[in-house]
């Protein structure tokens, strides 16, 4: 066939659609253009270990900016496809002319989005790969194409993804779902209509090696095999009870090739995968993780012999429908397990999600997924709770229904894991968009017949629509609400520049962990910690500079460490009791040497910005007349401003240029972090500002404190 004859049987219609839902997913997403910077910080991490590849520098054993103070922090084992692969694009798109920050800006910015429209149009695929089926006339619906415009359209729209690949999003996981999805929709095709034939063949050896190419891709890749062995399991024993043996052997044969091709992939990534998912499942469970392990292969053994003699026993060709009720009832048991699991009475998997640990407890992603229902998933979250009913329902009813059986696992295990831990909200997008393909199908099939001809496409398009505007609402509303953080943090991106402009190069900064990636990529400076907490001890001796109350003490920690200049924000004096936590890595205050109940309230303290209308300072609400400003001192001092109900010291401070005022209590005032901040004359002999802006200071620490 020449290539003209070639693009005459391209379905004219199919790739109108296919257009229209990537520009509709690629649109939504570039909202986040319009910002200078990206999304989240672990993003500035990717962009500049992408820089590294593009630079022709190898990727160290160790990161050569971060963790300065040990040598250096590991490299993620995941990670260097990723960077490897923008670097790759990036060469293509700029024609090979070398490295450019700002052109490697613009890419990071933009790529995220176009790997989330290419994962919304397979997730158009996968719904009419799977709910496809021959028409029996001209004149009947194509519910293969309603259940993939449903799929995409809510994949397109829905915040819970389209967060995780916004325009500036340039992390991992924001191309990890594509290989996931293509990969399903290969396997989708490939075992529909189970048939050792080549193309079936070629098609399971192409969805292996997707599905596998996630191993390089994003840690998410170990769920794959929980739910393609929960489908095979399911669909062999209905094949056992109602198919021949030869498609049963063709549907095994499929399964195999797609299985080892993600196997052999992914043991050349990770030798140890299978360990790692066994210990992902092992979460599960209410035992130690050491007898976990010997039951879930106990029971993958046990799975593997019963479905060789089951293949053994099928040679006869004999049906066995009871085993297909079987097989719902046992679909329906695993949802009562599911929702018992929700109430968790003991609390035994919330801990096992969330250990009673200082980062799990403090870091915002470690909370409880639950309660961002409904900004990520608004009325969506109807669909999987839906779904999950309807798919087994629809195994029993239907003969040649097992496809679903794969949704049905994606969702069940993707709507435990955001349950549980708002980190995982995120995975669970995807499949409520699936879900959604399955209620709609479901709903159109119920219906069919049943009404006026000239209904039915009418009350079809009116529940498309309905979806459309539920999705689309949900992320308008949500989308611009998530601007960068370095947009929101006012003064940072300023500081950064300073920073990258005007300080020496490789300059050992003293920081919090927050920011560390920022000044990494951004200032070309070295953190002492960044967002991966990767040596959380060091984390506790930084929170224990700011909040100590003996200077002496502080001086002792930056000894120790020798950085060459020490980064404040002004919103630490309001995370003091966050510092002491880490500090003395504990949740429990009474566990804290010396800390009384009064020293503990006295660790109180906040920063207000403040405009000047002429007359005025507007400071959070508050009117300040400009003389009343002039008086609040803004160097550090002994005695409080005033005494409050007759036994709570308050000292209030303005900035240097009256762009904020500080409210602090007794222990806040005697913090290291208030006497460097606001000029204490001995903290002075040691610290030398040379930066200042509305948000954050830039101190340079003197030569005579490692004297």
């Amino acid at each position: 066939m020449g290539l003209l004859d070639w693009v005459k049987t391209i379905d004219k219609k199919q790739l109108f659609i296919v257009l229209l839902l990537f520009l509709l997913a690629f649109g939504i997403r570039g909202y986040n253009l319009k910002y200078g910077l990206f999304f989240e910080f672990d993003t500035y991490y990717h962009a500049r270990m992408t820089s590294y590849v593009l630079q022709g520098i190898p990727l160290p054993e160790h990161d050569p900016l971060a963790y300065y103070q040990i040598g250096g922090s590991s490299l993620p084992s995941i990670g260097p496809f990723f960077w490897q692969l923008n670097a790759l694009i990036y060469n293509i798109v700029n024609l090979g002319s070398g490295y450019d920050k700002e052109k490697l800006i613009q890419l990071a910015k933009i790529i995220p989005a176009i790997y989330g429209a290419l994962t919304v149009v397979g997730m158009f695929f996968l719904g009419k790969a799977i709910f496809r089926r021959k028409k029996e006339n001209e004149s009947e619906f194509d519910f293969g194409t309603i259940a993939g415009i449903t799929a995409a359209l809510i994949a397109a729209t829905i915040p819970a993804f389209a967060y995780r690949t916004m325009a500036g999003f340039f992390e991992d996981d924001s191309f990890g779902f594509m290989w996931m999805v293509w990969g399903f929709v290969f396997f989708a095709e490939a075992i529909r209509e189970p048939k050792l034939a080549k193309k079936n063949l070629v098609y399971a050896g192409i969805a292996g090696l997707l599905l596998g190419a996630m191993a390089f891709a994003w840690q998410f890749y170990l769920v794959v095999p929980m739910i393609l062995l929960g489908y095979f399991i399911f669909t062999f024993l209905k094949y056992f009870a109602l198919k021949t043996f030869e498609e049963t052997k063709a549907l095994t044969a499929i399964f195999i090739t797609s299985f080892a091709g993600f196997s052999i992939l992914t043991f050349i990534k990770n030798p140890d995968w299978v360990h790692s998912a066994i210990e992902m499942a092992s979460i599960v469970l209410p035992i130690h993780t050491l007898i976990a392990q010997p039951i879930i292969f106990g029971i993958v053994v046990a799975s593997i012999v019963l479905l060789a003699v089951l293949f053994w026993i099928k040679r006869k060709n004999k049906q066995y429908p009871s085993v297909n009720l079987a097989l719902t009832a046992v679909l329906y048991v695993m949802l009562i397990i599911l929702l018992i699991t929700f109430t968790d009475p003991g609390k035994v998997l919330s801990n096992a999600f969330r250990p009673n640990t200082v980062l799990s407890q403090t870091i915002g992603e470690e909370s409880m997924g639950l309660n961002a229902f409904g900004e990520k998933f608004s009325i969506m979250i109807v669909f999987p709770i839906l779904a999950l009913l309807i798919i087994p329902y629809r195994i029993f009813r239907k003969k040649d229904e097992h496809l679903s059986l794969i949704l049905f696992f994606w969702i069940a295990i993707t709507f435990f894991m955001a349950y549980y831990k708002l980190q995982y909200t995120f995975t669970f997008g995807l499949p409520i968009a699936a879900a959604a393909a399955v209620c709609v199908v479901h709903f159109c099939e119920f219906f069919k017949g049943k009404l006026v001809n000239a209904l039915e496409p009418k009350i079809i398009a009116l529940g498309l629509g309905f979806l459309v505007l539920t999705s689309v609402a949900a992320g308008a509303i949500f989308m611009p609400t998530q601007p960068p953080s370095i947009e929101v943090w006012d003064g940072w991106k300023e500081g950064l520049n300073w920073m990258q402009q005007n300080l020496p190069e490789n300059a050992k900064m003293f920081n919090w962990w927050d920011v560390g990636h920022w000044v990494a990529f951004i200032a070309e400076k070295r953190p002492f910690l960044d967002n991966r907490n990767a040596y959380p001890p060091h984390n506790g001796e930084f929170a224990k500079f700011l909040i100590a109350t003996d200077f002496s003490e502080s001086l002792e920690i930056v000894r120790k460490f020798q950085p060459e200049y020490l980064l404040l924000d002004r919103d630490m004096f309001s995370s003091a009791q966050s510092f002491l936590i880490y500090g003395y890595n504990t949740l429990n205050f009474n566990e804290i040497p010396n800390l009384t109940q009064t020293k503990l309230e006295g660790y109180s303290g906040f920063a207000l910005l403040c405009g000047f209308d002429g007359t005025n300072y507007s400071c959070g609400g508050n009117q300040i007349p400009g003389n009343q400003m002039a008086n609040l001192p803004n160097v550090w001092k002994k005695t409080p401003s005033e005494i409050q109900e007759g036994r709570k010291p308050i000292w209030y401070y303005r900035n240097f240029n009256n762009n904020a005022i500080f409210v602090l209590g007794k222990t806040m005032n005697d913090s290291t972090l208030a006497k460097i901040w606001f000029h204490e004359q001995n903290a002075m002999n040691y610290f030398e500002e040379v930066y200042s802006n509305q948000r954050m200071k830039i101190f340079k620490i003197k030569e005579i404190v490692y004297e």
